[in-house]
């Protein structure tokens, strides 16, 4: 989510373009698949970047690890809006896209914090639909007098037959390169740069520049990290020579004033230095280093915070100070002296950018295509041991659920309340779970009614919020669940929401006690959805029943009372069922796995314990839970709440929830004698139940669950290893 600071007032009207184009995005159903996928955020945020004058990010993850009964019944345990960092802690393509840009606007923020929109920009393309927008620095502390403004040239490409070449000419020194841009694709371009050592100026580069690395004035080494990748040039002012690996070509252009640097390999270094009048006493070195699409994928950096120079701690660097690339994922934790890293599978090694040499006894100087250079080091890994038997990924798919238990949930210590009144004035008591402090999970409402006069039917009307389920003298009646995604419709995810609709009715008179009493139950799940529309956006919307009636009974004969959990005497208001009973209690008897239900034997508790294959070993790997079966859940880890699981309908359609696979958080999860609890009930007989722990088998990059092909997940087991190296 992006929050910006307009700076004219055609801004206004771009934003809300650009999030009508997000919502269309995700309505296309973009978010987790397609080409464009990976692209999508890092594409928006870089073209939005030159029509603000300043930026707040803002990528919102919300991990409810301790709190599912917080609404949202889509992905009722946890969701990514943006998908760039998963919930069990994979670091999705998208995230890697987005990083790149992060990484050139803090390699420039001296001259990027502070821009002014240009009016005409300096550069012309030479084909139609390309978004050209340029800004220009204005921050005059930060740039010397005897240099220009730096130019950050915003490009994408719109053209209408999708050409993905094309030629970008620079006004001011009559200056044409060649650029490549995918159809619908962004990039910034870097102009009027000056490097703070060499004194070498860039006049434009159609290369994607997405690191800038600063040394010490002592070594006085300037570094760029780029993409090429693909067809792009870089204008020099003045005569430059270009040394090192990347076969580079240089052409004078607007009568030698200007040295034109196009390079021949994808991957390598180059040299760039000035010559001519007046820069002999230039002793600044500045490099170019190229590096593919998977080593741009995995590059990080650390940086000189600005705070840290505001009180003299650093040496006023504005660029990088380290960089890094290879691994699945590297930071620097300066305190400590170390490169913590995490590696998976297939990652040999790690290269490190720094100008210092590496305390670390594994690092050897740069070789291969980096012979030659002094800042940069290589760091071996040793294989992961993958051949031991049984390996990790076989462990992971075969966790073993053992000591299963169950009991059915007891509530004759439940305290049961009859229904009060709002108020004095109130006409009816109440309903609402609000009125009671039963906010967290479920409700149960209690009615006591005599058998009625023989043959006279009787039949319950039921309005609830969102899910019932009906039981009469212990045996299964039916349930239902009101809810849904549109507008003006009962259960309404987004409201409104019209209270007064989503009755059903049951029919009880088959499951009637003659001459005696009857209880009925009503057990109700509440979403604790409240996101209506502003004015109407309240804490007091329905939850529980709204209405109930029991036809064929005087209502003078009925008998109603309410129980749940009291959530201002919780701890944590969100880790709770709504079971007024403890699940840690009472006696349980033993059980083969759990693999089938019936209706009639109402809210059970089933427990198992289960060991991590992987404690304490060398392999990191988050573990889920895969539930099957056409039934309701409550799963509890460790005496705290983190799933709800909804395979009930109905009808025979598709189940009321989409999610099967739950992230176990690895804060919750113990080495060894960690204990599952489930809360089940259901509405149907069911012989096919599936329970499973097992590792995220997931696709590559969009770290999206792996497609199940005949039993068989086709995709990557995610587990790394994750080590320091002292830097």
């Amino acid at each position: 989510m992006v929050q910006s600071l307009p700076t004219a007032t055609n801004v206004r009207r771009y934003l809300q373009l650009l999030w009508r184009a997000l919502y269309a995005h995700y309505r296309r159903k973009c978010a987790g698949s397609g080409s464009h996928y990976d692209q999508h955020l890092y594409v928006l945020w870089r073209n939005e970047l030159g029509n603000v004058g300043s930026q707040y990010i803002y990528i919102y993850h919300e991990q409810r690890d301790s709190h599912p009964n917080s609404p949202s019944s889509d992905v009722y345990t946890s969701y990514d809006y943006s998908a760039c960092i998963r919930e069990y802690g994979y670091l999705s393509s998208r995230a890697r896209h987005l990083r790149l840009t992060f990484l050139f606007a803090r390699s420039f923020t001296a001259h990027f914090a502070r821009t002014d929109r240009a009016r005409t920009p300096s550069v012309s393309v030479s084909i139609p639909h390309i978004l050209n927008v340029q800004r220009i620095s204005a921050s005059a502390t930060t740039t010397p007098a005897r240099d220009p403004p730096v130019e950050f040239t915003f490009l994408r490409n719109f053209d209408r037959k999708r050409r993905d070449r094309f030629e970008v000419t620079l006004a001011t020194r009559n200056v044409t390169l060649e650029c490549a841009l995918a159809y619908k694709k962004s990039f910034i371009a870097l102009g009027k740069y000056t490097a703070a050592y060499s004194r070498v100026r860039l006049e434009l580069s159609t290369v994607p520049i997405h690191l800038r690395l600063k040394s010490p004035a002592a070594q006085a080494t300037e570094v760029w990290v780029v993409d090429a990748n693909s067809a792009g040039q870089m204008a020099f002012d003045g005569t430059v020579v270009v040394t090192g690996s990347l076969e580079a070509i240089v052409k004078p252009a607007a009568g030698g004033s200007v040295s034109v640097v196009s390079f021949g390999k994808k991957r390598g270094w180059a040299k760039i230095e000035r010559t001519g009048a007046g820069y002999e006493a230039e002793n600044g070195k500045l490099y170019v280093l190229a590096l593919n699409e998977k080593e741009l994928s995995t590059l990080g950096a650390e940086f000189v915070e600005p705070y840290w120079d505001a009180r003299g701690d650093g040496e006023g660097r504005d660029g990088a100070v380290t960089a890094m690339w290879g691994v699945y994922d590297a930071w620097v934790e300066r305190g400590n002296g170390v490169i913590v890293v995490e590696r998976e599978e297939g990652d040999r090694s790690v290269t490190v950018v720094s100008f210092e040499k590496p305390r670390d006894d594994g690092f050897r100087g740069g070789d291969g295509e980096w012979d030659g250079l002094p800042f940069v080091y290589t760091k071996t890994f040793e294989d992961l041991d993958t051949t031991s038997s049984p390996s990790p990924t076989t462990l992971l798919a075969n966790i073993e659920l053992r000591d299963w238990q169950t009991r059915p949930v007891d509530l004759s210590a439940a305290k049961w309340l009859p229904l009060q009144f709002p108020s004095a004035s109130s006409p009816h008591p109440s309903l609402n779970a609000i009125d009671y402090h039963f906010t967290s999970g479920h409700i149960l409402y209690r009615c006591t009614f005599p058998s009625p006069a023989y043959g006279r039917k009787v039949r319950l009307s039921l309005n609830v919020r969102n899910r019932a389920t009906v039981y009469l003298n212990d045996r299964f009646v039916g349930g239902h669940t009101t809810y849904s995604l549109q507008l003006f419709l009962p259960g309404a995810k987004v409201g409104p929401d019209p209270a007064f609709l989503g009755s059903k009715n049951y029919d009880l008179t088959s499951h009637l006690l003659q001459s005696e009493h009857n209880t009925l139950l009503v057990l109700v799940d509440s979403f604790g959805l409240s996101r209506q529309a502003f004015v109407m956006n309240d804490v007091r919307n329905s939850r529980g029943i709204i209405r109930a009636a029991v036809k064929g009974i005087g209502s003078q004969n009925l008998t109603w009372s309410v129980t749940g959990v009291d959530v201002r005497h919780l701890q944590n208001p969100f880790n709770s069922t709504g079971i007024p009973d403890d699940p840690t209690v009472g006696t349980y008897f033993s059980a083969p796995a759990f693999d089938r239900f019936i209706p009639d034997a109402g809210p059970t508790w089933y427990q198992c314990m289960f060991d991590h294959p992987l404690a304490g070993g060398q392999v990191h790997a988050p573990l889920r839970l895969v539930i099957e079966g056409r039934f309701t859940t409550y799963v509890v880890l460790n005496d705290v709440v983190v799933a709800r699981y909804y395979g009930d309908s109905e009808g025979e359609g598709d189940a009321d929830g989409p999610q099967h696979d739950f992230y176990l958080m690895d804060g919750l999860v113990r080495p060894q004698g960690n204990v599952i609890r489930l809360l089940v009930y259901g509405w149907r007989e069911i012989s096919n139940i599936r329970v499973q722990i097992k590792g995220w088998v997931i696709e590559r990059g969009s770290g999206n669950l792996a497609k199940s092909v005949a039993g068989v997940e086709e995709g990557m087991p995610f587990s790394f290893v994750r080590e320091t190296v002292r830097i």
